[in-house]
């Protein structure tokens, strides 16, 4: 399991997958696969840490686009260093994320 799609292939299997596995893709490939409800569904089951990877992967790519780039499901995941605003915010967008309540 090297690319997005093959992570995308495994449907509700990608909840096993290890995260070094995850690390090993690159991160525009996980980009184009959080566009998927169906994997973001099955990403959710999987462990917090398998969740956290993939997030820091997507932050990875723009860190001036953490709202936009990650999904609302795993908005959780974002670790609040990240969450203070380089620029002006989408108030929409942050309202449409689902966050913890240390966020």
């Amino acid at each position: 399991i090297n690319t997005g799609s093959s992570l995308l292939s495994l449907g509700t299997l990608v909840k096993g997958v290890p995260a070094e596995t995850i690390s090993g893709i690159e991160s525009s490939e996980l980009l184009a696969i959080s566009q998927n409800p169906t994997f973001i569904s099955n990403i959710l089951s999987a462990p917090d840490i398998v969740q956290l990877v993939y997030v820091m992967k997507i932050v990875s790519i723009d860190e001036t686009k953490v709202i936009e780039n990650v999904p609302d499901a795993l908005a959780g995941s974002i670790p609040r260093v990240l969450l203070i605003p380089q620029e002006s915010v989408n108030v929409t967008l942050i309202n449409q994320k689902h966050w913890t309540q240390e966020q």
